[in-house]
C-alpha cells in the first residue's frame, strides 16, 4: 500500500540529506496533525503509519545517538504502538514494516528488527524503501556480527544497485568474514575500481593477497 505521508520525512527519520533541528518542540505540530488524523480515522493504516513516523521522527536524534531519556523511551513506545496498529489493519503495509525493523534496530532489539525488515523487503526491489530496507537489515546483521546471512541482502542490493559502493565492500567483508577469499578479493576490487580511494578495501585486499 502506498502511504500517503510524504517521502521526505521518511527520508529525513533515516538521516539522510536533511538537517533537522534538535528541539522535539519542532516537532509538535507534525506530532499533533497526526493525532487529529488518527482520532478522525482510527482504522485507517496510513493515519497510524503517519502517527508513528511522526513520533519517531521528533525523537530522532536520540534514537540514532542511543541516549533516550524516560519521554524519549515513552515517544518511541507510542511510535511502535502506532505501527503495530497499522499493521494490525494492513499486515502488507510494506513501510510501516520498515520503519518498526529501524525502531527495533535503534532500540537494540536485533530479532525483532530483522522479522520485520525481511517483510518490508516484499516491496518493489527498485523502489527506495526496499532499498532502505535492505540496507537496514545488513547493517542488523553486522551489529550482531552475522555476515553470511547478510550475502544474500547485498547480492540482492548488487543486483538493484551495480555501481553502489558500500554493498560491494560489506559483501567483500561478508565473504572474508565467512572464509570465502577468493570472492572477497574480487568484490574488494570492485570497491576499488568503483571508488579508488576506499582505504578499507584496500587495507582488506593487501591483506588477502598476501
Amino acid at each position: 500500500m502506498t502511504c500517503c505521508f510524504t517521502r521526505t520525512l521518511l527520508v529525513a527519520c533515516l538521516g539522510v540529506g536533511l538537517m533537522l533541528s534538535s528541539t522535539p518542540p519542532a516537532f509538535a505540530g507534525a506530532v499533533q496533525a497526526a493525532r487529529a488524523k488518527v482520532k478522525q480515522s482510527p482504522r485507517s493504516p496510513n493515519a497510524q503509519y503517519d502517527l508513528g513516523l511522526a513520533l519517531m521522527q521528533s525523537v530522532k536524534h536520540q534514537l540514532r545517538g542511543g541516549r533516550m531519556g524516560t519521554r524519549d523511551k515513552s515517544v518511541a513506545k507510542e511510535a511502535e504502538q502506532a505501527f503495530k496498529t497499522a499493521l494490525r489493519l494492513n499486515k502488507r503495509h510494506g513501510r510501516a514494516h520498515v520503519m518498526l525493523g529501524m525502531l527495533y534496530k535503534f532500540t537494540k532489539r536485533y530479532g525483532e528488527a530483522t522479522v520485520h525488515l525481511k517483510a518490508g523487503m516484499r516491496l518493489p526491489p527498485k523502489s527506495q524503501d526496499w532499498w532502505i530496507a535492505a540496507t537496514t537489515l545488513v547493517n542488523v546483521y553486522f551489529k550482531q556480527n552475522k555476515p553470511k546471512p547478510a550475502i544474500p541482502v547485498l547480492r540482492a542490493l548488487i543486483k538493484q544497485r551495480p555501481g553502489d559502493v558500500d554493498a560491494h565492500y560489506k559483501l567483500g567483508l561478508s565473504y572474508a568474514f565467512t572464509k570465502k577469499k577468493p570472492a572477497a578479493i574480487i568484490e574488494f576490487k570492485k570497491t576499488l575500481k568503483l571508488k579508488a580511494g576506499h582505504h578499507r578495501a584496500a587495507t582488506w585486499l593487501k591483506k588477502l593477497q598476501k
